[in-house]
């Protein structure tokens, strides 16, 4: 190894030797990379900690009760109701994709559904027609939204679906 003469005189008056530049680079890497695994490792969270807790065991199986089976009592379904229901909520996605022309073709099925629900129900007398007759006045209202694309002809559709709902109950 050559010896490297510093412009400092050491305290016995010779020359001070001084290490090669490239292991003192080896040692500022090295360094570097013990800081940069110190760093990772204080960073990472610390693994999870599992609890498993075991009860004690029964000796008998736990008894297994038979399975309830009930006939849902649900209403009577109403087709033109539900026709106008689905049309009305089509037109609502056609109002919000701004197709005008889509949707006014939705609330025309909409309407020949529920007016054909409103004929039959007021024929048999059923209370339900007074609101279907209220509805289809709502449905007009919500035609002239969505002609004139008012801001709120999507609220209106929506609320309007909300009442064929609980009409079809």
């Amino acid at each position: 190894m050559p010896e490297v003469r510093a412009a400092k005189h050491g305290a016995a008056g010779g020359w001070v030797r001084q290490p090669p530049r490239l292991v003192a680079a080896a040692c500022a890497a090295c360094l570097v990379a013990a800081l940069a695994l110190a760093f990772v490792a204080l960073r990472r969270p610390a693994p999870a900690v599992v609890e498993t807790v075991t009860t004690g065991l029964d000796s008998q199986p736990a008894a297994r009760g038979e399975p309830v089976v009930k006939t849902p009592q649900l209403p009577a379904r109403d087709e033109d109701v539900e026709r106008a229901g689905d049309k009305i909520a089509e037109a609502t996605v056609y109002v919000s994709r701004r197709q005008k022309t889509a949707a006014l073709r939705a609330l025309n099925e909409a309407h020949t559904s529920a007016r054909r629900a409103y004929e039959r129900r007021s024929q048999q007398h059923d209370p339900a027609a007074d609101k279907l007759r209220a509805s289809l006045r709502e449905l007009e209202l919500a035609e002239l939204a969505v002609e004139r694309s008012a801001p709120d002809a999507k609220q209106k559709l929506l609320t309007l679906n909300q009442h064929l709902d609980v009409i079809d109950q």
